[in-house]
C-alpha cells in the first residue's frame, strides 16, 4: 500500500513540475477567401491562434488556467516581388481569431502576390499566396446595332 501511495505522489509531482509544452501550442495562421483578385478588388482574410504567447502547460484544467490575451495591431502587408505595402491592421477577438476585408491597391501589378501578417512580439507568420489577375472584361457588344443575325 505504501508503494502505491508513493507512486501516486511521485506521478503527481512529475505532472506539477512540467515546463511549458510549446510543441502543443498552435501557431497563428491566415487564409484568404479567394485565389485571385483584380487590382482594386477586395479579399477577405481570416486567421486563428492570435494570442499574446503560449501558456500551454501539461497541467490539466481546472488546476491551470491559461492567461492569454488576444493580439492587438496585427499588421497586414501585400508583397509582390521586392515591393511590400501595408494594406491593413486588425485586432484579434476574444477567441484569438482575426478577420479583415482588404482592398488590393488599384495600381498593383498583375502576377503572384502574398499577404503577410506581422504579429507584435512574434514577427511575420507564414504568408498566404494568391494572384493579381486582370479585371473580367465586359461581354462584347455589337458595333453596328442595325445588323441582324
Amino acid at each position: 500500500m505504501k508503494i502505491l501511495m508513493c507512486l501516486v505522489a511521485l506521478i503527481g509531482l512529475l505532472l506539477l513540475n512540467q515546463s511549458p509544452a510549446s510543441a502543443q501550442c498552435a501557431l497563428p495562421f491566415i487564409t484568404l477567401n479567394v485565389s485571385s483578385v483584380a487590382p482594386g478588388g477586395t479579399v477577405t482574410l481570416s486567421g486563428q491562434h492570435f494570442t499574446d504567447g503560449c501558456h500551454d502547460l501539461v497541467i490539466p484544467f481546472p488546476f491551470h488556467v491559461a492567461r492569454t490575451r488576444p493580439v492587438k495591431k496585427v499588421r497586414l502587408f501585400l508583397v509582390q516581388g521586392s515591393h511590400s505595402e501595408q494594406i491593413g491592421t486588425v485586432d484579434a477577438d476574444k477567441k484569438f481569431k482575426i478577420s479583415a476585408k482588404l482592398t488590393i491597391p488599384a495600381n498593383s501589378p498583375l502576377g503572384d502576390a502574398t499577404i503577410v501578417a506581422e504579429v507584435p512580439g512574434y514577427g511575420k507568420i507564414q504568408p498566404v499566396a494568391f494572384r493579381v489577375t486582370p479585371k473580367e472584361s465586359e461581354p462584347p457588344r455589337d458595333s453596328d446595332p442595325k445588323q441582324s443575325p
